[in-house]
Formats: C-alpha cells, sequence, structure tokens
C-alpha cells in the first residue's frame, strides 16, 4: 500500500492503472489519467500531475481546446488541493482560456467556481464572491440547478467566513431548496 493511502483507496488506484494501461483509446486513457488523480493524496503528489500532464499530452495530440482545458483544471485542482492557490489560479486561468476557445460554457462555470474556491482559501473574499456569481450566472443561463445549489452552499460558506450569518442563512436556504427538487 503507498503511504497515506488506505486499503480501499489503494485497490481503486490499482485497479485505475491497469484500465489505463490497457485503454484502447486516447479519450479513454485522457479520461482515466485525470479520474485517478482524485484518488492521490499529498504523498503521492507526483504521480498524480505526471497524470495530469500526460493527460494534456494527449490534449494537445489531438488539438482540442476542451481536452486541454479539463487537463489544466485537473491540474490547477491537485495544486489546490496541495495548498497552493497561487499555482492552482494560474492552471486555471489557462483553463478557462481553452474552455472559452471551445466553447464549453459549464467547465467555464465549474473553473470559475474552482478559482473562487481558491480566493476563499486566500481569505480574497469579495474575489471568490465575484467568481461565484460569475459561476451562477452561466449555471442559470444553462438551466444547471445543480450547479446553481452547488453555488449558493460556496457563497454561504463565503459568507460565513465573513461574518454575514443572515446573507449565509439566506443562500444556504436557497441552495438546500433547489437540491431538493
Amino acid at each position: 500500500i503507498a503511504p497515506g493511502l488506505s486499503e480501499a483507496q489503494q485497490t481503486k488506484v490499482d485497479e485505475l492503472e491497469k484500465e489505463i494501461a490497457s485503454a484502447k483509446s486516447d479519450t479513454a486513457k485522457f479520461s482515466l489519467l485525470l479520474y485517478v488523480t482524485n484518488f492521490y493524496d499529498a504523498k503521492d503528489s507526483l504521480k498524480a500531475f505526471q497524470n495530469c500532464w500526460e493527460a494534456m499530452g494527449i490534449a494537445q495530440a489531438r488539438d482540442d481546446d476542451a481536452m486541454q482545458g479539463r487537463a489544466l483544471n485537473q491540474i490547477g485542482k491537485k495544486y489546490f488541493d496541495y495548498s497552493n492557490s497561487d499555482k492552482a489560479l494560474t492552471y486555471y486561468e489557462k483553463a478557462v482560456e481553452k474552455f472559452t476557445a471551445a466553447g464549453d460554457k459549464i467547465f467555464i462555470a465549474k473553473v470559475y467556481t474552482n478559482m473562487g474556491h481558491a480566493y476563499h482559501m486566500k481569505s480574497k473574499y469579495d474575489k471568490a464572491l465575484e467568481l461565484y456569481f460569475s459561476a451562477m450566472k452561466i449555471y442559470e443561463a444553462e438551466g444547471d440547478k445543480r450547479g446553481i445549489a452547488r453555488i449558493y452552499i460556496s457563497l454561504s460558506n463565503v459568507y460565513n467566513r465573513m461574518d454575514l450569518s443572515e446573507k449565509q442563512r439566506e443562500v444556504l436556504e436557497k441552495g438546500l431548496a433547489l437540491a431538493e427538487e
């Protein structure tokens, strides 16, 4: 068992690595490379980044902006997971450029949400709110109720940090109501 991984996590990683090795298409391998990084902890950060960059290589070889955006977003998420918000933001910004070129509005909203989390972690609450509201605007335009509900939860967390309990309660109730629909 790799240091830091539970037996169940290690089993999942082993299964996914076998699937990666036997993937029949580049797109399947690309998706698996990014997915497995969700199971690595900080002790396996090198492996997580290697997988992300291998996925990026596939995306670049295919000249696919959406795939490149997904790889860049995952690289940003790994930096965020390992508490490097500044590096995460660098990759999130690059991901937004790629998703914009691809015309993928939902993924732009997802990256804005991730950027909001990074600014929240840095205690830059106004910037976090701005990004969350930008994401919400996209989710609303696209009719993505789950995305909107997640944004309300994120807003409640920021309002909590800002000690704005009334606003926190208001958005939390809206988020929970949407989640129950």
